[in-house]
């Protein structure tokens, strides 16, 4: 009896390990396609209208640093990729900062109503 438990233990464990040969497997083919990636165009972002007013974003490459829900800075380059300018922009409370990295100087700080507020990031 006591031989007994432990092989009808070992028995059911054994049973239980078993995998069924109808086993489903997924193929690639099978799986809808991703939609592609897209990032957005340094167009589509609220704060490069109100730019103008201070440097022509189009004029320089950007590098986007933060891309948060909330801010939004990029800096911008020169074609020799010495940076240029900076803005931060904060969208919860619409401020805006534009600095002159080559001057070392502030062109502006303070409150603004973005153009198409729609466009700010908005992960979850």
């Amino acid at each position: 009896m006591k031989k007994l438990l432990p092989a009808l233990a070992m028995t059911w464990a054994l049973i239980g390990c078993q995998t069924a040969n109808s086993s489903v497997e997924t193929t690639n083919a099978e799986l809808p396609p991703l939609p592609p990636l897209t990032e957005p165009t340094i167009e589509t972002y609220p704060e490069c209208e109100l730019l103008e007013h201070w440097f022509h974003p189009a004029d320089y490459r950007e590098v986007v640093e933060v891309d948060h829900p909330n801010k939004r800075i990029i800096v911008w380059y020169d074609d020799s990729d010495v940076p240029v300018y900076k803005s931060i922009a904060i969208f919860r409370n619409n401020q805006l900062k534009v600095i002159d990295l080559t001057h070392d100087q502030l062109l502006f700080h303070g409150s603004v109503t973005f153009p198409d507020a729609s466009s700010a990031p908005s992960h979850s």
